[in-house]
């Protein structure tokens, strides 16, 4: 019986690291269900970006350049609009060099 038990609990945390993350500032779960990347956290009202868990505090006030430098969404300092990554032409390209799903 422990054994199954256990067997649930690995699947239930393997289906929640997939389809969630964890706000980097107070570490709540957040599943995303849709809708655009800048996230709020329910639990300690955080706003991150939900590729790169970069601070939209520090993102609004000096630009892209505060996502990460790996998130379609960086920018150089300095530079406005669009950036061209090569290989990435559609949200779908972003997401999958993110390694993220798409949960809509």
């Amino acid at each position: 019986m422990r054994q199954a038990h256990k067997s649930e609990e690995d699947a239930s945390d393997e289906l929640l690291s997939k389809t969630s993350k964890k706000c980097p500032e107070c570490e709540t779960r957040i599943v995303k269900e849709g809708g655009c990347e800048a996230m709020e956290c329910d639990g300690c009202g955080h706003i991150f970006c939900w590729l790169c868990l970069g601070d939209y505090s520090m993102i609004e006030m000096e630009g892209s350049s505060h996502h990460g430098t790996d998130c379609p969404f960086w920018r150089e300092p300095g530079v406005y609009g669009p950036q061209h990554i090569e290989g990435v032409d559609t949200v779908e390209d972003a997401l999958e060099m993110m390694g993220e799903q798409n949960f809509d």
